[in-house]
């Protein structure tokens, strides 16, 4: 389990990767999409989605140093990007079955967890 602890900020840059890319090609393909012909509420909405996806996977890329030096407070915060990537899987689950996604940050949230309750040897 150190060893886990040892590596879990990479895991959770590594997930933060995952989001952001996921979040570029979200954006991608929806200007690409006919959508992208009108601006209405459904395209505005669907832009957003891939922001949601941007904003937290560089949240996360940015707590990499922080997760590495052990900071409470970036861990914390990690916990509620994991937290809220997964609602945010939930709340498009009928429509996309983002599976990969929610292992992902439900193993992160779960390595973030324990790493508040184990005392490590510094």
């Amino acid at each position: 389990m150190e060893k886990l602890l040892r590596y879990m900020p990479h895991f959770v840059f590594g997930v933060g990767i995952w989001t952001v890319a996921n979040g570029l090609l979200h954006e991608v393909f929806v200007l690409l999409s006919p959508h992208a012909a009108h601006y209405d509420r459904n395209l505005l909405r669907l832009l957003v989605d891939g922001l949601v996806l941007l904003f937290c996977g560089t949240v996360l890329l940015f707590l990499f140093s922080g997760l590495k030096q052990k900071q409470k407070n970036a861990t914390y915060i990690a916990i509620v990007c994991a937290l809220f990537m997964l609602l945010y899987c939930a709340l498009i689950w009928p429509f996309l079955k983002t599976w990969i996604m929610v292992l992902l940050h439900a193993f992160a949230l779960g390595i973030l967890f324990y790493s508040l309750t184990v005392k490590t040897k510094n």
